[in-house]
């Protein structure tokens, strides 16, 4: 007989074998499921991520650009890694800016602010003198008045505690004629002062490789006024006179110039120059480089109102041949020419001037009135001509779409 091969215990096997089936698939699907979500997530999580990677990218971007003298703001979406950024950037008071820059990677965006200040490498300015000439120093009192006071002056003129430097520093020799004073290093302006008196520091040997003061080094001083060494001697044993501006103040060849170009204050041509003072008002601004590459500034006007923050005016023509002459005016700051000569009219300085040449201050006139007036406070806050800036971050911040909405 033959043997029924659907028997009950046969069908048994079968649902069993058909139920687990089922159950197998229902958690191989469950773990897919949660393995889809949590790979979901995962991507989500590494996008999150990277978006904010993306808008440092944006901050990074942007300071580099500010570092050159260009804008922060970056309008067009900019690639980086799988996403885009676009940077705001916005005033943040003196030498600071925000930034805020959106990154979007995917559907995911994230923001963020950052403050950032330019601090920029220090120039060297340390003056010898309220007056510092690499040839010499004439001056003429007579019958007006011709005062260079290298005692130290506030700001605003007015005399304050303190050494200050020297009346006249200068390479060659002093003349000084008439109602001429000089004082300095603590010592009232007298007429016809002589270098004992304190007030003077001429035939200044530069560079000549010569030890002269015994103590082992070679022309190792700064030409600042300053007693370097701890000898009791200033200026004794110098390095070469500074060929130019800015070797003056210790930044590199063409820095001030530079910096005048991107201030929008670069000159060459005195009609150009005129035609500035006059938009600013009568007077120079303050807080900036202003250079001047002509050969003959005559006359020299730097308008009759007093700039609130100190400025660098230079006057500087290929070879050291620019010759700035009958000037007029009053100027807070730092005068760095070729050459000076003025012998009508009146003009206030309170900073200190400086040539490469000669200084030649004369009042020929009555009423003239020439005053020259060392001011530490002044040198100290002259603008930073660099020829980069040196943006960099001082706080950071998310913040959210609703805040990235209000100006800081």
């Amino acid at each position: 007989m033959d043997r029924n091969d659907n028997s009950p215990e046969d069908g048994t096997v079968l649902f069993a074998m058909a139920l687990l089936t089922l159950v197998i698939s229902g958690l191989a699907m469950a773990y897919y499921q949660v393995a889809g979500t949590e790979t979901l997530l995962i991507k989500q999580d590494i996008s999150i991520l990277e978006a904010l990677h993306v808008a440092e990218a944006g901050i990074d971007t942007s300071i580099d650009s500010l570092n050159q003298g260009l804008p922060g703001a970056i309008v067009a979406p900019q690639a980086f890694g799988s996403g885009t950024f676009l940077v705001q950037d916005f005033a943040g008071g003196p030498g600071r800016r925000v930034l805020r820059s959106r990154a979007v990677v995917g559907d995911i965006e994230r923001r963020v602010e950052a403050v950032v200040e330019d601090r920029p490498g220090l120039m060297r300015v340390d003056c010898s003198g309220a007056v510092s000439a690499g040839l010499f120093a004439y001056l003429l009192g007579s019958p007006g008045l011709v005062l260079i006071d290298g005692r130290d002056h506030s700001h605003t003129g007015d005399l304050v505690l303190g050494m200050g430097r020297f009346g006249i520093s200068t390479a060659g020799d002093v003349y000084a004629f008439g109602d001429a004073k000089v004082g300095g290093y603590g010592n009232v302006p007298i007429v016809n002062p002589d270098q004992s008196d304190g007030v003077l520091d001429y035939d200044i040997s530069y560079g000549d490789l010569i030890d002269n003061d015994a103590d082992g080094a070679i022309d190792e001083e700064m030409f600042n006024g300053i007693d370097d060494d701890d000898d009791g001697k200033i200026d004794e044993d110098l390095v070469g006179y500074p060929s130019d501006p800015d070797a003056y103040l210790g930044v590199p060849t063409n820095t001030l110039r530079e910096a005048a170009i991107r201030g929008g204050t670069y000159f060459s041509s005195q009609l150009d120059y005129e035609l500035y003072l006059t938009l600013q008002g009568g007077g120079l601004p303050g807080g900036q480089v202003i250079y001047l590459d002509f050969e003959h500034w005559y006359p020299a006007d730097f308008g009759d109102n007093l700039n609130l923050l100190p400025s660098i005016v230079v006057h500087h023509h290929e070879e050291n041949l620019g010759l700035t002459e009958e000037l007029e005016g009053r100027f807070k700051g730092l005068l760095l020419s070729d050459n000076i000569w003025h012998f009508t009219g009146g003009f206030q300085l309170v900073g200190a001037s400086h040539t490469s040449g000669y200084q030649v201050w004369g009042a020929t006139e009555l009423g003239d009135v020439v005053e020259i007036l060392y001011s530490e406070d002044v040198l100290n806050r002259l603008p930073e001509p660099s020829l980069n800036g040196n943006y960099q971050v001082i706080s950071w911040r998310e913040i959210s779409e609703a805040a990235a909405l209000v100006a800081p």
